[in-house]
This record gives structure tokens, sequence and C-alpha cells, in this order.
């Protein structure tokens, strides 16, 4: 046998394992926002970089997402192209001034029209042909796309995991089975921290009752009405806490400690890695900068161009208070030259915002609180000044002011003063790059004997081979309200209760009465 032959043979020893071990999976990751489907594709990649077949479903709702999410060449990825008659006038970017105004009656029309979009999912005949013949080992969604449990049922696919690219909130742990507990947990919206006063704690319990209608409204709904019409007894919560683990896009180190179940694993800035040699045109920017530079990007969703003029005017003059500093503003439009009168503003359409962060002539982070932004910072441990808009935004914001990672803005009243005085506590005082820094380090320890991505792959793997097998899943994601929270028992026990204390006073109205009779009656005598 040749020398050739014999290494051939040898090769294929060596790989036929990896290849005969690796798992078919589907990756359920519509185009709707940016940034959700840049944490699905980065999921994708993972996988197929450790061996398995990956496939990506990736129905079209928002054709201004121009990515796939995925860049491992091994990803194939199967498309259905937005169908345009179906969703006449529709645009993410079209919303984006409602929500800097605080007006949510524009989301009802983008729930209807993922409402619309997920019936045309469902009736994808063609693709789903071609992706039941593959006869997949496990699917993968986003809890924020329900639409894909219902893709799982129509392929037969039995064994599933669900991810979050949010924080992990407490609305999420209450359909694994856990309680909330209003005195500490923090919801969608919170405007504290884990630290309340009464009062806060009071307004807690309205925010989770208001955080389980927007996520039904506005996350679950889309999906469940759809579904419903297909399978009716479908419950988007029961989908949720029958996945084999639920994935979550944040850190044990850095999110608020509340109870979890054994499903849940932290997966925070897996596929990220440290940042890499900046292009030269940046490089030339930073090295050029006398003091530093700042980076000021709002991520894939909301557009810092179109946002209102009070808040751009009010950044772009508190720059000029800094001249030593460079501003790196992503910018969708820098072409009309906003920015140009304004030396130290250096505006570009896009940044390489990872490779920035890690530069060590970064200074600060301008960030809207979006939680990959979040992740990305604190791994590079840079301190942020956040101005939150929506969604999970507001929580981000207050979290890294109170932990001292950072100052927090509001854009209801922004004003260059304000934007100043930020500006100079968060780059003249040194704690909150050292607590940034602090939080970076534990997690870079953490990551040298367990990264995100190991965690990842090998409880993949285990759902893959096993699915769920009920043995991570508390039983309260099963129960009833009123078992779940015991209300019988506490119904049971203040009954009792409440029939004590009547015999008791009817008891000592007895003794009463019988003690003033004798005592009448000896009186009498």
């Amino acid at each position: 046998m040749s020398t050739q032959k014999v290494f051939l043979t040898l090769l294929c020893i060596l790989i036929s394992p990896a290849v005969l071990d690796g798992y078919k999976i589907l990756v359920f990751n519509p185009k709707l926002g940016g940034s959700h489907v840049n944490f699905m594709g980065r999921l994708a990649d993972t996988l197929a970089n450790a061996g398995h077949d990956v496939v990506v479903y990736q129905p079209v709702l928002n054709e201004n997402v121009t990515s796939t999410g995925s860049k491992a060449k091994n990803v194939r990825v199967v498309t259905l192209p937005k169908n345009e008659s179906l969703y006449v006038g529709f645009s993410m970017t079209g919303h984006q001034q409602d929500l800097f105004d605080n007006k949510f009656d524009n989301m009802n029309d983008v729930t209807k029209h993922r409402t619309r979009f997920c019936e045309e999912i469902l009736k994808d005949h063609k693709n789903h042909d071609l992706l039941k013949a593959e006869n997949f080992d496990l699917g993968i969604t986003e809890h924020f796309e329900v639409c894909g449990y219902g893709v799982f049922k129509l392929l037969n696919i039995s064994k599933y995991v669900t991810s979050t690219s949010t924080a992990l909130l407490p609305h999420f742990t209450q359909m694994l089975g856990v309680k909330p507990h209003f005195s500490y947990t923090v919801g969608l919206t919170a405007k504290y921290s884990d630290k309340m006063n009464f009062f806060q704690r009071l307004r807690r319990v309205y925010d989770h009752f208001m955080e389980r209608y927007f996520v039904s409204n506005f996350m679950e709904k889309n999906g469940v009405v759809p579904i419903q019409k297909m399978y009716p007894d479908f419950d988007p919560g029961l989908a949720f806490a029958r996945a084999a683990y639920v994935f979550a896009n944040s850190d044990e180190y850095l999110d608020y400690v509340q109870p979890i179940t054994p499903k849940i694993v932290y997966i925070a800035n897996l596929g990220n890695g440290a940042g890499k040699p900046l292009p030269d045109e940046y490089e030339a920017i930073v090295s050029k900068a006398k003091k530093g530079i700042v980076l000021f990007s709002f991520g894939s969703v909301l557009h810092s161009n179109i946002m209102p003029e009070h808040i751009k005017s009010a950044f772009l003059d508190a720059f000029a208070e800094f001249p030593d500093v460079t501003f790196l503003w992503k910018y969708e439009s820098p072409e009309d030259g906003y920015t140009k009168h304004v030396p130290n503003v250096i505006a570009r359409k896009w940044l390489p915002q990872r490779d920035l962060l890690h530069h060590p002539r970064l200074l600060a982070f301008i960030t809207h609180g979006g939680q990959n932004s979040f992740n990305e910072a604190i791994a590079a441990g840079v301190p942020m000044l956040c101005m939150p808009v929506f969604a999970d935004q507001p929580k981000n914001a207050h979290h890294i002011a109170s932990k001292e990672l950072g100052l927090e803005l509001q854009h209801k009243d922004l004003t260059k003063d304000k934007v100043v005085a930020a500006l100079r506590e968060t780059l003249g005082n040194d704690k909150y790059r050292n607590n940034a820094q602090l939080v970076s380090n534990i997690i870079k320890k953490r990551n040298k004997w367990q990264t995100p991505e190991d965690r990842f792959i090998k409880n993949v793997e285990m759902a893959a081979e096993f699915g769920d097998t009920g043995t991570l899943s508390a039983m309260g994601a099963e129960q009833s309200a009123i078992v779940f929270y015991s209300l019988d028992v506490m119904g049971f026990v203040v009954t009792v209760l409440m029939v004590l204390i009547l015999l008791i006073k009817k008891l000592v109205g007895f003794v009463v009465k019988m003690g003033s009779s004798l005592f009448v009656k000896a009186k009498s005598e």
C-alpha cells in the first residue's frame, strides 16, 4: 500500500467518528430584527464549526436585514422570500420614531404583520417538504419567534431547544415553573435595581403582570394564533417549558441573581471572541486621537440618523466640548453631512464595534443598552453611557448604573449639558472602568475552563440525543395558577383560621354569658 493510501486511510479513520457523531440540526431564524438574526446565526455557526450538519430556515419579513446571521460556509440556508403583496408599507425602521416618542400604538400593526408572516411560514409547503426529508435530530428557535414551535410540529421534530436573545426575564423562569419573587427579581422594563423599597416592590407587582401582557400580546400572540388553527391545544408557555434546554444571552456574573432551573444555560458572547486588529482606516483614526476615542452606536435596530433632533444635537454639541477625544459615531447616513462641523466627530455607516471595544485606546461606549452591546462592552471591560429606548434596554441601562459600570441618560429630556456632565463623570472617574474590568476579568477567568461555546455545544448534543426527558423540569410549569401559587392551600388555611376565630368568639361569648348568669344568680342569693 502506497504512503498516500495509508495517509488517506488514517485520515478517514480520524474524521469518521466526528462525521458519525454529528447531528442534523434545524435553526429557525427568520429575518425580522438584525440583532436576533445575528444571535441565532452565531448559534448555527457554533454548531456547524463543531461538526454538526446545520440548516437554517430563514423566511424574510424585514428586507433591511441583509445578513443571514451565519458566516460558517458549511451552514445551509433555506429561504422564503418576502411576499410584498402581504406587507404593503411595512417597515421596521418606519416605527423607530414612535419608539423614541413612546408611542406603541403601531406595535399592534407590527403584531398583525408578524401574525400574517407566521401564517405564510406555516403554508410554505415547498420548503417544508424539502426540510422534512432531512429528518432532523433537533430544532432550535428563539422564543421571540414562537412560530418556530409550529414549524417543528409540521416537520415532525420532537426534540428541540429554545433561546432568548435578551437577558433572562422572570417571565421566562415562571414559564419553567419558578415562582416570581417580587421583592428582588427585576423585570423587562424595570427602572429600579434588585434593591427595592416598599413602593418599588409594589410597582414590581404591577410591572410583572404588565410584562406578561406585553410578552403575550407582542411576542407570542403572532405565532400562537396561526399555530392554534392547526394545533388547537398549542400553548406557548408549555412549548417553552418542554424544550430540552433554554439558552439565555446573558451571564450569571453579570445578570441579576434570580431562582432558575437546571434547564437554563447562560451563553453570553457566544461566537464573539476577542477583538481583532482594526482595519488600517480605523487604526489611523484611533492612533491620531489625542486622549483616546469614544464609540457611539445604537446597534442594528435603532438608527441614530433618524433620532429626534433634540437628541442628535444634544450629543453632537456635547462632543464638541471634548476636543481632545475623538468620537466614532455609527451614523446610518453620513452623506447628509450632519456631523461635519464638529472636527472630532467621525460618522460612519458601519463600525467594527467589537474590535473597537477591545482596543486599549477606547475610553467609553455610548449605547442604547441592547443585550448584545451590553454583553460585548462588559466582556471588553469598557464603561458605558447608556440611553435606553424600549424593550429590555431600560432594565439593562439601570443595571449598568446600579452596578456602577457606567451612567444612564433619559432620551425624553436629554440636553447638551446632561450629556456633557455624564461624559465628564464617566471619563473622569476611574471607578466605572475598574468595575467593568473586574467583571470582565472574572468572566475571562471562568471562560478558561468553560467557554459559552462549550456549554452550548455539549447541551445541544445532549438534547439531540435524549430530548426533554422531564428530569430537569419543574412541576410548576404544568400547574394551574391556583396550584402554582398555592391559592387553594392559602384559602383553606384562611378558612380554617376564620372558623377557629368564630368558634373562639362563640366560646368566649358563651363563657362570658355563663359567667354573667352565675354572677347575677349568686348576687340575688
